[in-house]
This record gives structure tokens, C-alpha cells and sequence, in this order.
């Protein structure tokens, strides 16, 4: 497929779109694009809170068939751990990493919800349920 564009003058020059890999918050997108930066790209595909986002490589970048790129937007958490209530700012893409960057120590026996492995998304809310665990021998038998 190729898209003809005209420029003053009457030259019209041919383009074909070109495919971006992204990884977007975790989640895998494939971007098919004629844009030529980034940042058109980006804008064109409406994904939202790019603002503050960490990307692994520049906005004003020109876009190159089949590049990667990584993009983490950032977030506004409330964590419960325990009977502590926090707010917490990230870039982590998953619950479980953002208890590991927020040195969250867990064991077997706590509960966490949502689970480890669950997505976070802006304005989500992580608990941790510490359970503590006793065994009890009663040797008056």
C-alpha cells in the first residue's frame, strides 16, 4: 500500500506506512503509520497520557519501519499496607512491580489484591494484607 501525497508545486511523492512496535504500559501494539515523527504517531493513535510518559527513545524521533518502542505512562496509586494508606506516583506496569519498587515485603501467606500479576492502571488501588501464621503445640496430653 502505498499513500500519494501532494506538496505545492504539484510534486507528489509516495509513501508507504511503516509498522511500530510498542509496548504500551505492558501491553503489546502494533502501530501502522505514514506519520514521520513519533510524536505525529503517537498523537494520531490517540493513546492517552503521553505527557508525563517515560519512552525509550525521543518524541521528535522520525519513525522507522519495524522500530520498538517502550512507553510507561505515569500513575497515581493508593496503597493500603496493612492499616497504612498511601499515595504513591509510578511508571510500573504491573502490581507486582510496583510493590517491588516500593520495597513492599510479602510472604507467602499475605494477600494482595489484584494479583502480582494484574496490569495497573491510573487511579488503581493495591492492598496488602499481612497474615501472619502460628503454630501452636500443646504438649499436655
Amino acid at each position: 500500500v502505498l499513500t500519494l501525497s501532494a506538496i505545492t508545486g504539484g510534486i507528489v511523492y509516495a509513501q508507504r506506512p511503516k509498522t511500530v512496535h510498542l509496548n504500551y504500559n505492558g501491553e503489546a501494539i502494533e502501530l501502522v503509520t505514514n506519520k514521520e515523527t513519533l510524536r505525529e504517531a503517537l498523537a494520531d493513535a490517540r493513546l492517552a497520557d503521553l505527557e508525563d510518559a517515560k519512552l525509550s527513545v525521543e518524541m521528535d524521533d522520525d519513525v522507522l519501519d519495524g522500530m520498538h518502542l517502550q512507553i510507561k505512562t505515569k500513575k497515581t496509586i493508593t496503597l493500603y499496607d496493612g492499616e497504612n494508606r498511601q499515595t504513591k506516583v509510578t511508571y510500573a506496569t504491573t502490581v507486582g512491580d510496583f510493590l517491588e519498587e516500593n520495597d513492599i515485603a510479602v510472604d507467602q501467606d499475605d494477600v494482595i489484591s489484584p494479583a502480582r500479576s494484574e496490569a495497573l492502571h491510573n487511579d488503581d488501588t493495591v492492598h496488602v494484607d499481612h497474615i501472619e501464621t502460628r503454630m501452636i503445640i500443646d504438649n499436655q496430653a
